[in-house]
């Protein structure tokens, strides 16, 4: 073990609690991972982890007197619940054989830390804490913490061949917190990516979405497009299908994803904007099983992207009307940000988000279907029939709102439902 300067940290109590039980049992146990990870780097971790000589039968025992979940018992994994909060803590183990790329046929337990954490994917996330021992690094991760690398433990190819979501995880550190992929690493990552194929749609996407909300996704994005082109070739395809040269497309569209806002629907209707056709991106979306409500927004950003919007009520009206507000106002962004990257001003962006916004605080300003002061019963009273007609015609309602040809009043609205749309 590299000798290491002596550390402590505030941990909460909990923490505390659960490490000195098994420490009174005669049990070794390390904090260990992105908790220790992030206090190095000063920052208060979402979770705390903990690695132990003690097997789950062994855990269950100390912890007799809480309440134990068998989270991940194959793999020696048990939660412990202490005011209300859940812990997990894992036996120290050797993972055996990679058949799937993704988890190993078996474990054994083992009564070494140096083991345990030597199977883990990356310096930085394989450093041990205890509060009385201080930090075990067998591989050099505080070095690299300061260094800001990224670098696998042990052969690079082999951790990506045990586990090809590493490989994402790599490109999402890297975004998150700023790190350069190590040499070997980098390359290793490359030449393993054709197995992020093996990866369930739902783990891509997690990573990914992690990946896209960054500090540093754009140069994430621009370094190595050439592996999320593995997942998503025809996004790069298109990408690069225009006039400009790969290096210029690929720079413009990590700058464009830098400056709009740091929300999932914004990120992702910047990285599926290369998609010339909304449906196209649709399908993206579902393949990596989004959830409805995310998938629709970014396809209604997208389809709408080219809609016009200019500086003037009636133009901001009809935007208004076709988007309703939270998304128009969003879309506006999107597309200043678009201009701020190309060197434009973006000052009509500007111009015509104050005017929504503006409309959208007037009393009764009508910016969808479910605004209108008529129902569909209103109009199937009037004769309408339900179904496709009764959507057709309360979308010509809201067009009319928003041309400022009916005032959106129910008397109003039935009128020129009856003259105009009958």
């Amino acid at each position: 073990m590299e000798a290491e300067r002596f550390v402590t940290f505030d941990l909460p109590p909990a923490v505390r609690e659960i490490m000195a039980r098994l420490d009174r049992a005669g049990y070794e146990v390390f904090l260990v991972g992105g908790c220790v990870r992030d206090m190095l780097r000063g920052t208060t971790p979402g979770d705390y982890d903990m690695t132990t000589s003690a097997t789950p039968e062994e855990m269950h025992s100390v912890f007799a007197g809480y309440r134990t979940v068998d989270t991940g018992i194959r793999h020696g994994t048990v939660t412990v619940i202490v005011d209300g909060t859940p812990f997990e803590i894992t036996t120290y183990r050797v993972d055996g054989d990679y058949r799937d790329s993704r988890h190993p046929t078996e474990v054994r337990y083992t009564a070494s830390l140096q083991e345990d954490v030597a199977r883990r994917d990356f310096t930085v996330n394989a450093i041990a804490y205890h509060p009385e021992k201080g930090l075990c690094d067998y591989f050099g991760g505080c070095e690299d913490l300061e260094k800001r690398v990224l670098r696998a433990v042990g052969d690079p190819r082999r951790r990506f061949r045990e586990d090809a979501l590493r490989i994402l995880r790599a490109l999402r550190f890297s975004a998150t917190l700023g790190f350069l992929l190590e040499e070997e690493t980098a390359a290793a990552a490359r030449e393993a990516a054709p197995l992020l194929l093996r990866v369930s749609a739902e783990r891509v996407r997690e990573e990914l979405t992690k990946l896209l909300l960054g500090d540093h996704a754009s140069a994430v994005l621009s370094e190595f497009a050439d592996i999320l082109a593995v997942l998503f070739p025809r996004w790069y395809e298109w990408l690069l299908a225009g006039d400009d040269p790969a290096e210029h497309a690929l720079s413009r569209l990590g700058a464009w994803l830098s400056h709009v806002p740091k929300t999932p629907v914004a990120r992702y209707t910047v990285f599926l904007s290369p998609f010339v056709r909304t449906e196209q991106a649709a399908a993206q979306m579902d393949a990596l099983r989004f959830d409805h409500r995310t998938r629709d927004r970014v396809t209604k950003l997208l389809s709408h992207r080219n809609d016009p919007c200019h500086a003037n009520i009636r133009a901001a009206r009809r935007f208004l009307s076709s988007l309703g507000g939270e998304d128009a106002l969003l879309l506006l962004d999107i597309r200043r940000s678009a201009r701020l990257v190309d060197g434009e001003s973006g000052e009509e962006q500007v111009l015509a988000k104050s005017i929504v916004r503006a409309l959208l605080e007037e009393e009764g300003e009508c910016s969808s279907v479910s605004d209108l002061a008529v129902r569909g019963g209103d109009l199937i009273a009037l004769g309408f029939s339900a179904g496709k007609e009764l959507g057709l015609t309360l979308r010509a309602l809201l067009a009319a709102v928003a041309d400022g040809r009916v005032k959106n009043e129910k008397t109003a609205l039935l009128a020129y439902a009856q003259d105009e749309l009958k």
